[in-house]
């Protein structure tokens, strides 16, 4: 099969030193079974608000692999008026674009963008192309939700088409896939019906570490200089985005605290980037026991997280989100300290591979953070239980090897139907 599948906020397996996230193992998954893949990305590198290219650029992996890359407008705020511009940019770029390539047998496109999974469906149905949504994140209403309360009325209706081409959207495509069972009820709400075959959840799912070779030399100087000062401490490690949906300020207040308990043995790390990064990087100048060195590529991230004590996930709120990092966490064997609410905090619970707080809730995060700090035989038996949960439900081979098949099934249904139709 060609099969296209769209993505602009995840990194690129042409870029040195990275960790692939959902698109890029669903692409190698498609590839190993002997498929073509095109990916539809864009020239503005999310992760670090960077430009990687000054114009539209087609970059071929190998002899199956594609990679397009559409202008849009840079930004550096993940919740901007820029950023919206620029997903309106890619959708029409893209628009225009794929009239000019060679129909895909199918497609895969994510939300969000919302605007590019309508322009695909749209495309797709003209020519009776098999496409599939796969929910990542719940936008619009997550723009909405990052309004002040008194401002999302008005928000939601200056939002109203972009609503009706998410609905759209869903009710159009041939099956939808979501990374949580909440992100899945939350998009059939959307189209209306009730969940059929083609409609399922894979998790994002991680790589083992062991199994990810390091590129010589592809090391920050100044993070391996910070990071002799904490490694032999029992590091409570962030890695992620310092965007809006994460309370960052809270472990900055948590670790000042615990500091001035004089608890010289805890050490946090936030390591990542994003439109906060400035003020938690200022925040931690006078904390003693809190590191901020910035974005990682993937030697020093593993590194950090090869050594570290517990995996922090300190949502702001968003029911049933299943974020990368806690993949990583649990791949890495780490106990996880989590705000996530929902399917998440459940699996945490359940399989007591760690401990969930309310957002906002500092003494359970302290408490948390005291209680595995305090007992190394808890942290380690529920670092055991946190890798066993990885092999059992979030290695990303298996996930995207059953995700692989949910699309070949879907190509083959689709075809064995348009030939009975001949026949009849």
């Amino acid at each position: 099969m060609n099969v296209w599948i769209t993505q602009t906020g995840e990194c690129y397996p042409f870029q040195k030193n990275v960790i692939l996230m959902r698109t890029g193992m669903l692409a190698e998954a498609l590839l190993a079974q002997g498929h073509s893949v095109t990916w539809w990305g864009a020239t503005f590198y999310h992760s670090e608000k960077i430009q990687l290219f000054n114009s539209y650029k087609e970059i071929k992996q190998d002899e199956r692999y594609k990679i397009n890359l559409l202008p849009g407008i840079p930004y550096k705020r993940n919740v901007s008026l820029p950023r919206y511009f620029h997903h309106k940019r890619l959708a029409f770029k893209l628009k225009n674009k794929i009239l000019n390539e060679p129909v895909p047998d199918i497609i895969v496109t994510s939300m969000p963008i919302y605007d590019i999974t309508f322009e695909i469906v749209k495309f797709a149905k003209q020519r009776q192309i098999p496409v599939l949504v796969d929910v990542r994140d719940l936008w619009p209403d997550n723009i909405v939700n990052n309004l002040p309360r008194g401002l999302r009325t008005i928000g939601r209706m200056g939002l109203f088409y972009d609503f009706q081409k998410t609905s759209w959207a869903l009710k159009n495509c041939d099956g939808i896939i979501a990374v949580s069972n909440g992100f899945l009820n939350w998009a059939l709400n959307y189209a209306d019906r009730s969940k059929k075959d083609f409609d399922r959840v894979f998790y994002i799912g991680s790589r083992n570490p062991k199994t990810s070779s390091e590129e010589p030399g592809a090391h920050n100087v100044e993070f391996q200089k910070e990071y002799e000062l904490f490694k032999d401490k029992k590091t409570f490690v962030f890695l992620g985005t310092f965007g809006l949906s994460y309370q960052l300020e809270l472990v900055a207040e948590a670790a000042k605290q615990l500091e001035g308990m004089g608890r010289k043995d805890i050490h946090f790390v936030l390591a990542g980037a994003g439109q906060n990064y400035e003020k938690i990087k200022k925040l931690s100048e006078p904390i003693t026991n809190l590191s901020v060195p910035g974005f990682l590529r993937r030697n020093d991230a593993w590194k950090l997280l090869s050594s570290a004590y517990v995996g922090l996930n300190p949502y702001l709120a968003m029911p049933d989100a299943m974020t990368n990092k806690a993949m990583q966490y649990l791949a890495f064997g780490l106990p996880v300290i989590s705000s996530l609410e929902g399917e998440m905090a459940e699996i945490i619970d359940q399989n007591k591979i760690g401990f969930s707080y309310r957002p906002g809730d500092i003494s359970a995060l302290i408490k948390n953070t005291l209680k595995l700090a305090d007992d190394s035989k808890l942290r380690d038996e529920m670092g055991r239980k946190a890798k066993d949960v990885y092999e059992e439900k979030f290695d990303a081979n298996t996930i995207y090897e059953n995700y692989t098949k949910h699309i070949e099934n879907l190509y083959d249904f689709v075809i064995e139907k348009e030939n009975n139709s001949i026949c009849d």
